[in-house]
C-alpha cells in the first residue's frame, strides 16, 4: 500500500463501521421494540404476541382499547376450570383425611346433604356413613389411611364426574397384621352456592393382597372386614355393582346414580323397613 491509497483505505473502513454500526443499532432498537411490546402484552396494554396459524413464528398485532378480549376470556376459563379441579381434588382429600382422624364434620364436607354412597354392603346417606364407617374401622382396626393416587374429572358447567384410585393399609386388632388393598371411588360432584361436593359415589375395590388366587366373582374377597361379614351382608354385596375392564364399568355412568333398589336393599338388611 503505497501513500496515496492509504487514505482511500481509511475512508473505506470508516465507512464500512459507520454502516456497522448503524445497524447494529438498528438491531437492537427493534429488538428493544419487541421487549417494550412482549412488557406491555404481559401487563395487559397495547401489543401482544400472536402465533401464526402454523406455529411457525409468532407476529405482532395491536390490541383496540388496549385489550384482547378473547384472549381474556379464554384465559378466564381456563384459570376458572383449574381452581374447580383444585377444589374437586381439595374435597377429596377431606374426605380421606376425615375418615382416617374419625372427623366426623370433615367427612361430612366432602358430601352434600342428598347425597347417596353405595360403599360395599352399605348404601346411605352421609350422616348414615359416618356414624357406619367409624363403627366399622373402630372396631376392626387399630389405625389405618386412604390413599389416593391417580384421578381424573370430566367438569360439564356445574357437574362434574371423576374417577379416583386409592390404596387402604390397616393396621388390625385381628387375624392379619397388616390388610392392603384398593380400589377406585367413582363420584359425581356437584357444585352448589360455588362449593364442590360429592353427590353421588359408587365404592369399587379392584385389588387386595391375598394368600390365595382371588375369586373375581365374589366382591367379598377385597373388603378388609370381610370376616366380620354375615351372610346376608355377603349375598347383598354380590348383588351390587363390581368393577369391570370394559366401559359396563360404573365409571362411564353418565350421569352417575345409585340405584334406588339398592338402597332399599339395605335398608332391608339393615332392618329399617
Amino acid at each position: 500500500m503505497n501513500d496515496r491509497s492509504w487514505p482511500t483505505a481509511t475512508c473505506r473502513l470508516s465507512s464500512a463501521y459507520n454502516r456497522c454500526e448503524h445497524e447494529l443499532k438498528a438491531s437492537v432498537s427493534g429488538l428493544g421494540t419487541q421487549l417494550v411490546s412482549i412488557g406491555r402484552a404481559y401487563f395487559g396494554c397495547r401489543t401482544i404476541p400472536r402465533r401464526r396459524s402454523d406455529g411457525k413464528r409468532l407476529v405482532w398485532r395491536e390490541m383496540k382499547n388496549g385489550k384482547d378480549q378473547q384472549m381474556q376470556t379464554e384465559m378466564e376459563a381456563r384459570l376458572a376450570e383449574l381452581w374447580d379441579r383444585e377444589q374437586i381434588k381439595a374435597c377429596l382429600h377431606r374426605y380421606c383425611r376425615g375418615v382416617d382422624r374419625f372427623d366426623k364434620d370433615m367427612i361430612l364436607s366432602a358430601f352434600h346433604p342428598d347425597c347417596l354412597d353405595e360403599h360395599g354392603k352399605f348404601v346411605g346417606t352421609p350422616e348414615e356413613f359416618v356414624s357406619w364407617a367409624l363403627g366399622q374401622h373402630g372396631a376392626a382396626h387399630q389405625s389405618h389411611q386412604h390413599c389416593l393416587l391417580n384421578h381424573m374429572a370430566e367438569i360439564e358447567g356445574d357437574t362434574a364426574h371423576a374417577e379416583t384410585y386409592f390404596m387402604f393399609v390397616s393396621m388390625n386388632k385381628a387375624g392379619k397384621p397388616v390388610t392392603i388393598g384398593g380400589g377406585r371411588y367413582i363420584d359425581r360432584l356437584e357444585k352448589r352456592v360455588g362449593d364442590w361436593r360429592i353427590a353421588a359415589r359408587v365404592t369399587l375395590r379392584d385389588w387386595s393382597l391375598m394368600d390365595e388366587i382371588a375369586d373375581m366373582s365374589d366382591l367379598t374377597s377385597f373388603t378388609s372386614t370381610r370376616a366380620l361379614l354375615s351372610v346376608a351382608e355377603r349375598v347383598f354385596m354380590n348383588q351390587g355393582r363390581g368393577p369391570a375392564r370394559d366401559r359396563s364399568d360404573p365409571s362411564y355412568d353418565r350421569p352417575l346414580q345409585v340405584d334406588p333398589a339398592r338402597r332399599e336393599g339395605y335398608l332391608h338388611l339393615v332392618g329399617k323397613v
